[in-house]
């Protein structure tokens, strides 16, 4: 079902939004809103932050109006789209446990502190309170759903594989999932053997069920002689697909501990970059040190990585934003130095920037002024190619994509993001005629052809259900940490982002917002529609395959006559302008 956003509040537009090829260049559907029946019981009252894989399928933790064990977490994963199913609820079981080991509440801290992740098979990992025989009143596990199975991950109380009766204590709630079913987590232990020096540790659970150890506090870190691993505090590990375990930690070299960031299979990590090294910008230049943002830092399938932190340039610290590009470092983006639009970069956001799949990256800025650069201009969103070159997104100042009284960006969020196609999501502030403090935040999103395109936006309409419009009273998207970081991005390949919609009625809804494809039927990416597109579906015809790869134009799985069918009906099409 399509759904509609207009962009004022005080009146209903006929039509919102840009048109290409006939159509809205953007569509929505709703998920689940507040008083929705909730699968298995009560009918939801709240919601979490919602995640979703890059076939569209959702996962989110929510609160119901059942009168006992009302939380718990619902997705998409097994019915696909529009088929909302019961992950776990609160009062469930630990598997193994012997009941007498359950799961708690769910919502929790406003949703902050337990959440689920969806992977591209369907299957969820979610972290969950431990309550029962033994448990402690902060105590954390993490379970898995996995083919319809339940399943326990991790919990205190359990044996520590391989480290001679050592358990584990406590359980981080900050976890990582693959597509492999493979978990990234931090644990501390105790028991025997365990001190202060030697009882954190990084782990990857296996899809199996068995585990590997990543990194133990104390131990020596394999390939950097005289260096042994520090703690845990405040690290998120991550994951990807080919089972590499990515973490940000200080490492102790010869008695001096220096900021580090390592990637890698558990057993044979790589040192992405570390306090004291040489940075990308030459001789006379280092990395500092600083835990930023929970090590924060992104991965993806291939030899690419990114990460802040500051530097020692030319005697002066300086933020910056650094990229791994096929094992090689270089600079995003770094304070001092020249930027796209001209002057120097007097700002770098720590905590926006995003990786995507082929190593391009998003990230925001701002500028010294100079010339035609001043305050009311100089900060931006920007893309940095593989190839090394950078696109603008949007810059301050700017005529607001979709807006069309004369609004124009203000401010840019750190909470953006990009797809594996190079499309780009980012929320922002705008400025100008009739903006005011309960209409000026707004969410766009790149089409491929035509550029950013108004998503939402605060104070507007929206359609909750077929006639029915209420008005939209603020929003929000997660940013994650890349499509292949084991911590997604809410916007995947097909050009869908999920949000969590508020209404000033206080209702909540989840919902998916559909950048419509301009080029349908651009397999190769080259915006058009000949020979090279159609060689490559016949030659996974009749196969499985990712939802929208590699031919499956109809979204189901797998190419077959349907799929061709579609790309004949638009065979020798060229999707620029002329």
């Amino acid at each position: 079902m399509t759904m509609r956003l207009c962009g004022g509040a005080a009146i209903l537009m006929a039509f919102c939004g840009s048109v290409f090829g006939g159509g809205p260049a953007v569509t929505y559907r709703v998920v689940a809103k507040t008083g929705d029946a909730a699968p298995t019981g009560g009918a939801f009252t709240a919601f979490g932050f919602p995640r979703m894989n890059e076939q569209g399928e959702v996962a989110f933790a929510a609160d119901t109006n059942a009168v006992i064990f009302s939380s718990g977490i619902w997705s998409e994963g097994v019915g696909g789209p529009g088929n909302l199913a019961l992950v776990v609820r609160e009062g469930t079981a630990v598997p193994g446990s012997g009941n007498t080991l359950f799961m708690g509440d769910f919502s929790e801290l406003g949703f902050s502190y337990f959440y689920p992740e969806i992977n591209d098979e369907g299957n969820v990992a979610f972290s969950y309170r431990l309550i029962g025989t033994g448990a402690g009143p902060d105590d954390v596990g993490i379970g898995r759903r996995v083919d319809g199975v339940l399943q326990h991950v991790a919990r205190p109380l359990q044996l520590a594989p391989g480290l001679g009766g050592a358990s584990f204590a406590h359980v981080s709630n900050l976890f990582s999932y693959s597509d492999n079913d493979e978990v990234a987590l931090v644990i501390r232990l105790t028991g025997a053997g365990v001190n202060d020096t030697n009882n954190e540790t990084i782990w990857r659970s296996n899809a199996n069920g068995s585990f590997t150890l990543v990194m133990r506090e104390g131990a020596a870190v394999p390939g950097q002689p005289g260096t042994t691993y520090s703690g845990t505090s405040f690290v998120f590990p991550l994951v990807n697909d080919v089972g590499e375990v990515s973490f940000g930690t200080y490492l102790n070299v010869g008695g001096d501990f220096r900021w580090s960031v390592l990637r890698g299979a558990p057993g044979a990590p790589v040192l992405l970059a570390q306090e004291g090294m040489q940075t990308p910008l030459g001789p006379g230049t280092s990395y500092e040190g600083g835990l930023i943002g929970f090590t924060r830092h992104m991965i993806n399938n291939g030899n690419d990585a990114l990460f802040p932190q500051s530097a020692l340039v030319g005697g002066q610290s300086r933020s910056g934003l650094w990229r791994v590009l096929n094992g090689q470092a270089q600079a995003v983006a770094v304070v001092g130095q020249p930027s796209p639009i001209g002057s120097v970069y007097s700002f770098v956001d720590s905590f926006a920037g995003a990786l995507g799949k082929d190593g391009r990256v998003v990230y925001t800025a701002s500028v010294t002024p100079a010339g035609s650069i001043t305050n009311d201009n100089n900060s931006a969103v920007w893309v940095r190619q593989a190839n090394g070159s950078t696109q603008l997104i949007a810059r301050e100042g700017s005529p607001a994509a979709g807006l069309f009284f004369g609004e124009t960006y203000s401010t840019f969020s750190s909470s953006h993001t990009i797809n594996d196609r190079g499309q780009v999501l980012f929320p922002g502030t705008i400025q100008g005629p009739g903006v005011n403090a309960g209409n000026d935040q707004c969410l766009w999103g790149t089409r491929l052809i035509s550029g950013p395109t108004l998503i939402m936006r605060e104070g507007s309409l929206f359609e909750v259900a077929p006639g029915v419009f209420k008005i939209v009273s603020h929003f929000s998207v997660s940013p994650g940490f890349g499509s292949e970081s084991g911590d997604r991005p809410g916007f995947n390949r097909l050009g869908q982002a999920v949000i969590r919609v508020a209404f000033t009625d206080n209702s909540i809804a989840i919902v998916v917002a559909t950048l419509q494809d301009e080029c349908f039927g651009d397999i190769d990416g080259d915006f058009d529609i000949d020979f090279a597109d159609l060689n490559i579906l016949l030659s996974f015809f009749n196969t499985q395959v990712g939802t929208g790869l590699n031919g499956d134009l109809d979204l189901d799985g797998d190419v077959d006559f349907a799929d061709l069918n579609l790309l004949l009906g638009v065979y020798n099409t060229n999707c620029l302008p002329l």
